[in-house]
């Protein structure tokens, strides 16, 4: 017999039955997205919050400097990426070599990234006319971004600040 003639006699065959049936693969259970846990009083010195309008309409800068952090924060990269709300922390910062009028934003004790220098000032010009100079004032944020889908593919972390302007206190 030809090879050519085994190959069409083996492709004429019916495929083999596996005894086992294939179990059909179940769907992952849907991802819950984080949420911010209540911040204690500690966690914001002065106790005082900025009042949103809603959204998170401010961006901040510096935080492709903080992704380590940021990972931290978030439990890392996932496939879908993260929307984590949280409470930031805004601290002036007069000492600042670089920048007498940054703006440090915290999230957890952890630097994320500054304000831009442009909004800096009229930041700390509102904390001046509420009396609140020097100190730090905790807002709502959202982290957002960190998704992975493969090595090749993946998105840094970034912050959005729910910080109106004019800017108000409670």
């Amino acid at each position: 017999m030809s090879w050519l003639s085994k190959m069409v006699r083996a492709l004429a065959k019916p495929p083999r039955k596996s005894k086992a049936k294939a179990q059909p693969r179940a769907a992952p259970p849907p991802r819950k997205k984080r949420r911010a846990a209540p911040v204690p009083a500690q966690a914001v010195p002065s106790g005082r919050h900025v009042v949103g309008l809603g959204g998170f309409p401010r961006s901040i800068v510096g935080e492709s400097f903080c992704q380590e952090a940021l990972a931290k924060l978030c439990g890392g990269h996932n496939r879908e990426g993260h929307e984590l709300e949280v409470i930031a922390v805004l601290v002036p910062e007069p000492s600042n070599p670089h920048d007498p009028g940054a703006v440090q934003v915290q999230i957890d004790g952890m630097a994320v990234g500054y304000l831009a220098k442009d909004e800096a000032p009229k930041y700390v010009a509102a904390l001046l006319e509420a009396g609140l100079a020097g100190q730090a004032v905790g807002v709502k944020a959202k982290i957002v971004g960190g998704w992975r889908t493969n090595q090749h593919d993946a998105g840094h972390f970034g912050v959005r600040l729910a910080l109106p302007w004019p800017v108000r206190f409670n």
